[in-house]
């Protein structure tokens, strides 16, 4: 953020945490894991990466991690362990007159309604 100041807006998180790919593993299994066909489902929860990562960067990036309103995140293996996060400011949008929900980039996995 160099000398600028936390952001005030809601914002988007995208992160990907890469794994290391374990050497106990066989060789066709790591050959997979390279290849992308193994998702990492072992280390730690990706919950608790997102909770981590909004805890850290309170008044640093932002001023308080209630301003994520959208969140994507993977978990994969890789020859380079790594994290990147990627935070997108988004503008304020006015309160919708109707139940429309705001448009997203892909469909949710699942969605909970509450009957009108």
């Amino acid at each position: 953020m160099g000398n600028r100041p936390p952001f005030d807006n809601p914002c988007r998180v995208e992160v990907t945490a890469a794994f290391p790919i374990p050497q106990s593993w066989p060789l066709w299994r790591q050959k997979a894991a390279r290849e992308g066909r193994e998702w990492a489902t072992a280390n730690i929860d990706a919950d608790n990466i997102l909770k981590a990562i909004g805890d850290a960067f309170n008044e640093v990036i932002w001023r308080d991690d209630r301003q994520i309103v959208a969140v994507s995140i993977a978990k994969v293996y890789s020859e380079k362990p790594e994290v990147v996060i990627v935070v997108e400011p988004l503008a304020v949008l006015e309160r919708p007159r109707t139940r429309a929900r705001p448009a997203v980039e892909s469909a949710p996995l699942f969605a909970l309604e509450r009957p009108p």
